[in-house]
């Protein structure tokens, strides 16, 4: 990656630059976005955020909590069905 972000082709400018501002826990390319997004608008976040049953259980993974509320964007384990019942990616559980 770093031979291709020196070099000076079409597009890696844009490249560069969310390639250095990704945290590295992101599983796709919209989950970037979704980081920067969060980034400017100074929310604080948490990538990747396990969630947990009361027996210790992992039972789903977030792509974002937001910090200090019940919302996770797109859970997905076997809590997703009842998480994310409504048409917005946005879950409160």
């Amino acid at each position: 990656m770093a031979e291709i972000l020196a070099s000076r082709r079409p597009g890696v400018r844009p490249l560069r630059t969310a390639w250095l501002s990704s945290t590295g826990k992101a599983d796709s390319g919209g989950e970037v976005v979704l980081q920067v997004f969060h980034d400017v608008l100074e929310i604080q976040y948490v990538a990747q955020h396990e969630l947990y049953n009361d027996a210790g259980q992992l039972v789903a993974r977030a792509d974002l909590w937001i910090v200090g509320t019940s919302t996770f964007v797109a859970a997905v384990g076997s809590v997703a069905p009842t998480c994310n019942a409504g048409v917005s990616p946005w879950t409160t559980c």
